[in-house]
């Protein structure tokens, strides 16, 4: 028995990648922690080569899901672990959106190989849809002196201030 453990962020914001971590301990390595921070740890069935997923088996549309580092299939020691990254992207709002995370062992067999599906681990992700303003504010945290930009001379931002200046004026001076 080896052991799985599994970083999965508890809230994501929509078209904004976050990372989905899952680390596969050799049965020589289970007494070690990798995640610090994981979401979920448990024992599994472990061989020398898994087969680790991410997917979101209710809705595929609601996640763009791009796995990091190659292949799905990998060599995991006995005394050590392996990880497995994605960059996942909600794409839709919802409350509660499903990730699943499956690990396969994969046996050698005559035939090249023979794959077992092991028990599916689920992790619940709630999407936060920011509102307009929160986006304003962490546009600007990125980048202020882009927001600068819109209020010198020349800017559309210093444009538009002086339009609306001027049609205040107009209607303060007709009433």
């Amino acid at each position: 028995m080896g052991k799985i453990e599994y970083q999965v962020p508890s809230q994501m914001l929509m078209q904004h990648a976050s990372t989905v971590t899952v680390v596969i301990h050799g049965f020589g390595d289970t007494a070690t922690t990798t995640l610090p921070n994981a979401t979920g740890s448990e024992s599994l069935k472990q061989s020398e080569r898994m087969k680790v997923e991410l997917l979101a088996p209710n809705n595929p549309d609601e996640f763009t899901i791009v796995p990091q580092g190659g292949t799905e299939a990998r060599f995991v020691p006995i005394d050590g672990a392996t990880t497995w990254m994605w960059n996942v992207t909600p794409n839709a709002p919802a409350e509660k959106q499903q990730l699943l995370i499956r690990a396969s062992v994969i046996y050698p067999a005559a035939d090249d190989r023979t794959e077992q599906q092991l028990p599916d681990y689920t992790a619940v992700v709630e999407v936060e849809v920011p509102s307009t303003w929160k986006m304003i504010t962490e546009s600007y945290r990125k980048d202020p002196l882009k927001w600068f930009s819109y209020v010198i001379p020349g800017g559309a931002g210093f444009t538009f201030l002086a339009g609306v200046l001027v049609w205040w004026l107009k209607k303060r001076k007709e009433k």
